[in-house]
């Protein structure tokens, strides 16, 4: 009996790292979206920074 309440705990481990290792791949995904914006955004701001730095010179 003892052997089988420890299967269904460790089943219901499983269950929750699994679904934690989901929420990390999505966290991840949505991570790596953010960075990319990021990214879009900074080179933006670099490209008008040059812009207005020539038009001083």
């Amino acid at each position: 009996m003892q052997s089988h309440h420890y299967r269904m705990v460790d089943a219901v481990t499983l269950a929750e790292f699994r679904a934690n290792l989901i929420r990390i791949n999505e966290i991840e995904a949505q991570s790596e979206v953010f960075n990319a914006r990021i990214l879009a955004l900074s080179t933006e701001l670099e490209q008008r920074i040059r812009i207005l730095e020539e038009g001083y010179t």
